[in-house]
């Protein structure tokens, strides 16, 4: 399993979102993949945070023409799956930076990986790690979608391929 490692969320919430995450179906399989979807406590997320947020996953949505990833938090840190799943999907993974998170997600979609959500209790913590000053916040977010951009043409054009590993 892989959590977020910024303590924005704590044990407890990892737990319950582990024992319950059964109950979040997208397929007819139960989920091998359950990938946490940031809730705030109210008036307690920032005005740049929201507006980057919802930025980003706008442009997200317009990389893959609407296709859902089943997560629409896909930046939220907190990913749950099996051991199966987490050998498959990060398996020769191509992109290593903030990003990677929507690679693990495609290649969920690409191999038909069964994706469910669940709300994850969140509290922005100072010191973002994503960026130091607010003015970089513009900047790095281009270069994130420029790295999603040229990650879906390149699974596109057959470039970067999702496998399962196993000898067909």
């Amino acid at each position: 399993t892989t959590t977020a490692d910024d303590a924005a969320t704590g044990g407890s919430e990892t737990r319950r979102s582990s024992s319950s995450s059964s109950s979040y179906e997208s397929h007819d399989l139960p989920p091998a993949l359950v990938a946490g979807r940031r809730r705030y406590p109210l008036s307690k997320k920032s005005p740049l945070r929201s507006l980057l947020s919802r930025g980003f996953r706008t442009c997200v949505s317009l990389v893959f023409l609407g296709a859902s990833l089943g997560a629409r938090d896909t930046q939220c840190g907190f990913k749950l799956m099996t051991a199966s799943a987490g050998r498959t999907l990060y398996r020769e993974l191509n992109l290593r930076g903030w990003t990677h998170d929507v690679e693990v997600l495609h290649r969920a979609r690409l191999l038909d990986v069964p994706v469910g959500e669940c709300d994850v209790p969140w509290i922005d913590k100072g010191g973002s790690k994503l960026v130091k000053k607010p003015s970089d916040a513009v900047l790095v977010s281009a270069v994130m979608l420029g790295e999603i951009a040229t990650m879906r043409a390149r699974y596109a054009l057959g470039n970067w391929k999702a496998t399962t590993g196993i000898e067909e």
